[in-house]
């Protein structure tokens, strides 16, 4: 797979503030993703190798968006790969959870 397409649109809250889980397992492969501009996606996306957030009501936007990431999928793989790893990978997060779960026994 050289790019991910996240097909939500945000049709009611959960789904406008969600983040999907396909999301990450494709950034945890360094694959950009193009997804619908939802509330609950936008504050994440901070980085152009991510992908493309655009409004999915632009058909030519939405075509432009697949057609750059099809070209140029490899400038993003490894930049989103390493980005994961080091700022969104749940393994940096269990100690931490792990040690407050356990201050609660």
């Amino acid at each position: 797979i050289n790019i991910g397409i996240i097909l939500y649109k945000g049709v009611d809250l959960s789904i406008e503030y969600c983040a999907p889980n396909k999301l990450y397992e494709y950034w945890a492969h360094g694959i950009p993703v193009v997804a619908h501009k939802l509330t609950g996606l936008i504050p994440i996306w901070t980085h152009e190798f991510q992908g493309r957030l655009i409004n999915f009501e632009d058909e030519l936007g939405l075509s432009k968006a697949i057609e750059e990431l099809i070209t140029n999928w490899k400038k993003y793989k490894e930049p989103l790969a390493e980005y994961f790893a080091k700022e969104l990978s749940l393994d940096q997060f269990l100690p931490i959870l792990k040690g407050k779960v356990q201050s609660l026994f």
